[in-house]
């Protein structure tokens, strides 16, 4: 008889820790998308179908309805639990039996004990206690089930001969709910813990990243301020000699500090404007012959553009699309300067255009290339890494996407993929 109602309950574990599990596993990492109708759902099924499968002992019914009632108590909302202790109460009514106004008024008891405590607990005290406040509520229906199970042995005049097998009944029941709920809170408490420190890491991410960004657009506008206060001191002390040098100075340093804060407020929310048919190998030829001067400037080779392909189509923001390709093609120039050449190619791969960019310049290291697009990081010794994360970011705007290969002393290959137009558009 012992191992009977240990057998039946261990099913009702299953049944009440399952639902749980689930429904914790079909929101992991999504706690904005929790649905209370959901856990209503999940812990009405497990509270029917503990009702509906429980241990009959001399007209005493033995079940673990009562855990998920609680774990929508403490772990949902006040509605919740009152939902599904009014729907596990419809079915025992449903149900019937002699026991049946035992039930009810267990069913009732529990709700007002949770209802009290949430009405006179402070909201932090009840979140950083529920664990204990899931054991201590689940001691009600236990204490209410044995004190029933009691007065109706003692109705029947039966107590005495069943006192032993009672209290054994009671002492297998009491264990297992109690670990049922210990389980069933801590696998929630556990849930809860890993969406904090989620929030936590990702707070602190976004804190580091702040600092950094503050930091690096402060250093970044104050080179150029200080440069134009230096001059404007100069042109304080010196009222003979010509200043019109010094003006355009002052503009050049001005500029740059202009130009400072337009790339990181690009970077913050980068905007394609007006799209339209790009013809790409056009744009490559282009951005080639723009750049040559510069290339030659800095003793590059900048040879023309090599492809097999007439023309290819992309839909796009033409000035974005050339202002990305121009920063690729200036950092490969400078990382390849003196005495270095770069190279562009254009090939169509499927539903894509490709643009490699390639240098002979210095290279780069494993580590460095992890680095590429992260805040505050550039190759060159005056770079603020603003212009390459910029234009990473207008190219995956435009659906596409950027890799890089890289060998130290050799060179760096930059891949492009752009879409092409479609019909359509």
């Amino acid at each position: 008889m012992i191992f009977g109602i240990f057998e039946k309950l261990i099913l009702h574990v299953l049944i009440v820790l399952v639902p749980i599990i689930l429904y914790l596993m079909i929101y992991e990492g999504q706690p904005k998308k929790r649905n209370q109708l959901v856990l209503i759902g999940f812990m009405s099924i497990s509270s029917i179908l503990c009702v509906s499968y429980p241990f009959h002992d001399n007209g005493l019914l033995w079940d673990l309805r009562f855990v998920p009632i609680v774990i929508a108590f403490m772990y949902g909302t006040r509605t919740s639990g009152l939902v599904v202790s009014a729907i596990v109460l419809l079915v025992r009514i449903y149900q019937g039996g002699d026991m049946v106004v035992y039930g009810m008024i267990g069913l009732v008891v529990n709700s007002i004990f949770f209802l009290m405590l949430s009405y006179f607990v402070k909201d932090q005290v009840l979140q950083s206690n529920r664990l204990k406040m899931s054991m201590l509520g689940i001691l009600i229906p236990i204490g209410l089930q044995l004190i029933l199970a009691m007065v109706k042995l003692l109705r029947e005049g039966t107590l005495q001969t069943d006192v032993d097998e009672l209290f054994v009944f009671s002492a297998v029941y009491t264990s297992l709910i109690l670990f049922t709920m210990f389980v069933a809170a801590s696998l929630y408490e556990m849930f809860l813990r890993r969406e904090r420190m989620q929030d936590e890491l990702l707070y602190a991410v976004r804190q580091q990243s702040i600092s950094e960004l503050s930091a690096s657009i402060a250093h970044e506008v104050r080179n150029p301020l200080t440069v134009v206060k230096g001059f404007l001191q100069l042109m304080k002390e010196d009222d003979t000699q010509s200043k019109q040098e010094y003006y355009q100075l002052i503009l050049s340093e001005l500029n740059r500090a202009e130009n400072i804060i337009h790339e990181y407020l690009t970077l913050s929310k980068p905007q394609l404007g007006e799209s339209m048919t790009v013809p790409m190998r056009e744009c490559l030829i282009h951005t080639i012959t723009l750049l040559t001067p510069y290339a030659f400037k800095e003793g590059v080779l900048l040879k023309e553009l090599q492809t097999k392909e007439q023309e290819a189509f992309v839909y796009t923001d033409r000035s974005k699309l050339k202002q990305a390709i121009i920063n690729f093609l200036k950092n490969a120039i400078e990382a390849s300067a003196p005495s270095g050449e770069v190279e562009v190619t254009m090939n169509i791969k499927k539903q894509f255009v490709e643009v490699e960019i390639c240098d002979t310049g210095k290279g780069m290291s494993k580590e460095e290339l992890a680095k590429i697009g992260t805040v505050y990081y550039s190759t060159k010794e005056k770079g603020t890494g603003l212009g390459t994360m910029v234009s990473i970011r207008l190219i995956e705007e435009m659906g596409g996407s950027i890799s890089y290969a890289s060998e130290v002393n050799k060179g760096t290959t930059v891949q492009i993929l752009l879409p092409l137009k479609k019909d359509h558009e």
